[in-house]
């Protein structure tokens, strides 16, 4: 469920317009099912809503010189330049345009979902943490994203992932401790090589984007593959 605006933005451009400030407000995109929250100097950029439970958000400072907005976080920042019409905010991604819209939904009455998470999946499926402390809202929703073998059908594998797809982060398990390990996407391009000390290490998505991996496993004598998705 939880995205990164910061990879999102890369991908945005948007026309030109003069209306200094004009966007100020809240805008709802149906394609995305995002909104977006400007105030005089920051954005949020709320995702995953919940509209009885709660929403995920990222959170934007932004400067607007008339033509541009300029939005930064802790990976750096970047300008835009978009258009208004009426009350639709256009902006122009590589895949095509999306459009927010003027909206006014109070996600100010709805809490964050991270603070109300009780859910994880581990190796045996889904159990029940500490409210704050899991990855999915419900049982419900742990058991459609949940991947997990039983403890027979565990046997015998030099490697163990769990849960698998993940959103934040993963456990690696390792029945022998591995030289290293290396995550290729689909298109073979390495995105993250490290070396392994223990059995049993766990793996965040940070800013991989969402889809398939590859991730290599290397022993003194052998190699394993095992195919990771990240929501």
């Amino acid at each position: 469920m939880k995205k990164s605006f910061g990879s999102c933005l890369l991908l945005m451009t948007i026309a030109v317009t003069a209306n200094s400030q004009s966007y100020l407000g809240q805008w709802y995109s149906e394609e995305t099912d995002t909104y977006l929250l400007f105030d005089a100097d920051s954005l949020v950029y709320a995702y995953g809503v919940e509209p009885e439970n709660c929403y995920e958000f990222e959170t934007f400072a932004h400067e607007d010189d008339g033509e541009f907005i300029t939005l930064s976080d802790f990976e750096g920042s970047m300008s835009i330049p978009y258009v208004l019409e009426a009350d639709t905010l256009l902006i122009t991604a590589e895949e095509g345009e999306a459009a927010y819209v003027a909206s006014n939904l109070d996600l100010s009455s709805l809490m964050n979902c991270a603070e109300i998470y009780s859910w994880s999946c581990g190796s045996q499926g889904c159990y029940q943490t500490a409210v704050g402390d899991g990855e999915y809202l419900s049982e419900d929703d742990c058991t459609e994203f949940c991947s997990f073998t039983s403890i027979t059908e565990q046997e015998g594998k030099r490697v163990l992932v769990y849960p698998n797809p993940f959103r934040d982060h993963t456990v690696l398990e390792f029945k022998e401790i591995p030289l290293e390990y290396n995550l290729y996407d689909v298109n073979g391009r390495i995105h993250r090589s490290e070396r392994v000390m223990e059995n049993r290490l766990q793996l965040s998505k940070g800013n991989l984007p969402s889809g398939i991996y590859h991730l290599e496993v290397i022993w003194t004598s052998t190699v394993s593959t095992v195919k990771l998705f990240i929501e």
